[in-house]
């Protein structure tokens, strides 16, 4: 967001900023501490509410002033263009069966004990299903690791 905010320091003002995921119990974010800040035009201020915010259904946000003393006057907050931005995971690449990152000789192993059939697979493998197996391994989508799947894996694995 844009500020142009003036507060003199604590413990005389105090500018904030809280963030909640229930709109009743907040946390605060950032507040202006012992500095007093008396912006003299807009500036541009990013804050990372990470912490409260990483996988809640809702986050709310608010700008405080308070409390305040009255023998030295700031004009307070000023706030413009507020943007809120999420860093979305990026998903592993295909044939990456264990989800580090990588598609490696583990995934290699494990697309063996796939294309056997997961009843097949031996007790350190366990609990893969048909249905990680599918996810992992059928690129064609005919509901099999088989052979033509394997192509496509063979293909991601050598680069």
């Amino acid at each position: 967001f844009w500020r142009w905010l003036g507060v003199e320091a604590m413990p005389y003002d105090n500018a904030m900023i809280d963030v909640s995921t229930d709109g009743v119990v907040w946390t605060t974010a950032w507040d202006n501490g012992t500095t007093t800040l008396s912006d003299s035009g807009w500036t541009l201020a990013t804050v990372d509410i990470s912490s409260v915010a990483d996988d809640a259904a809702a986050v709310y946000i608010r700008w405080g002033m308070g409390p305040t003393d009255h023998t030295v006057t700031y004009p307070g907050w000023n706030i413009d263009d507020v943007e809120i931005w999420a860093a979305v995971p990026v998903p592993p690449p295909p044939g990456d069966y264990n989800g580090d990152g990588w598609v490696n000789a583990d995934d290699a192993a494990s697309f063996a004990e796939c294309i056997n059939g997961p009843d097949n697979l031996p007790p350190l493998l366990a609990p893969a299903t048909e249905a990680e197996c599918l996810d992992a391994f059928d690129w064609d989508g005919d509901n099999d690791v088989d052979l033509v799947d394997f192509a496509s894996f063979q293909q991601v694995f050598a680069n």
